[in-house]
């Protein structure tokens, strides 16, 4: 339901992303595509998240203060500030694999209803600025982040190379290009940060969570011979348009 109501006209998006807006809808899609996007492991290190009190459940803008504060107590990425500029292979070798995630499914509906929401209109940033405000960007880059199907990535990628310039793999995850149709939570993602590189206010911010190495690594994505995909063109294509913008 919150997936169709965010695919309506941009004045319904508008209201339902409104900071100043009761619903809260951005905090609690990202609050959501968080927990959901946490490994067992990562979750199991968590103290227990509290969503409530006497008084009453919190508001989704609690929730996500009260987890970006975790963030902190735990440390260095995935809670690392997003002012902080990450190297080259920050994101490769944190790739969200579906199969590690608690939940999915959720992630992917999550990720879905924003990228209806990171949709730029004329008349309003509203959707934008509160995505970016949630601190969520660095999760997203993560979903588009390649493992080791870029086994032919030249000196743009996010990948490490040996002294050889062969290209090592940093994940058993291979995040391929060709696997993400249009109901994955890839393409969702790669969707939302085409959206967000349209707007030349939010291009540096972009650049300093290290969007343009993790889209030039989808960019210049190439499988084996004989192998290629309109599945993958579409998804270069889109990276491409993003890189466009951004630079």
């Amino acid at each position: 339901i919150l997936v169709n109501l965010t695919f309506a006209d941009s004045h319904v998006r508008k209201q339902l992303s409104d900071p100043e807006n009761d619903i809260q809808l951005v905090e609690a899609l990202s609050y959501v595509l968080r927990i959901s996007s946490f490994t067992h492991e990562e979750y199991e290190k968590r103290q227990i998240l509290e969503v409530g009190d006497a008084n009453g459940a919190y508001s989704p803008k609690d929730l996500l203060q009260a987890l970006t504060e975790e963030d902190r107590r735990l440390g260095p990425f995935p809670n690392q500030s997003e002012n902080e500029m990450p190297n080259v292979n920050h994101f490769a070798t944190q790739i969200i694999d579906p199969s590690r995630q608690l939940y999915p499914e959720t992630s992917r509906w999550c990720l879905s209803a924003i990228k209806n929401l990171s949709k730029l209109d004329k008349e309003s940033m509203t959707g934008t600025n509160a995505l970016i405000e949630s601190g969520l960007i660095a999760l997203i880059l993560r979903f588009v982040s390649l493992g080791n199907a870029s086994a032919d990535h030249g000196q743009g990628s996010s990948l490490s190379s040996s002294s050889n310039n062969t290209p090592v793999p940093v994940d058993p995850f291979a995040n391929s290009p060709s696997l993400w149709d249009s109901n994955s939570a890839q393409d969702a993602a790669l969707y939302v940060l085409m959206n967000l590189s349209a707007s030349p206010e939010l291009n540096e911010h972009m650049q300093e969570l290290g969007a343009v190495h993790v889209l030039a690594s989808v960019a210049d994505f190439s499988e084996s011979e004989g192998e290629e995909s309109t599945q993958t063109d579409l998804q270069r294509i889109k990276a491409r348009i993003a890189l466009a913008y951004l630079l």
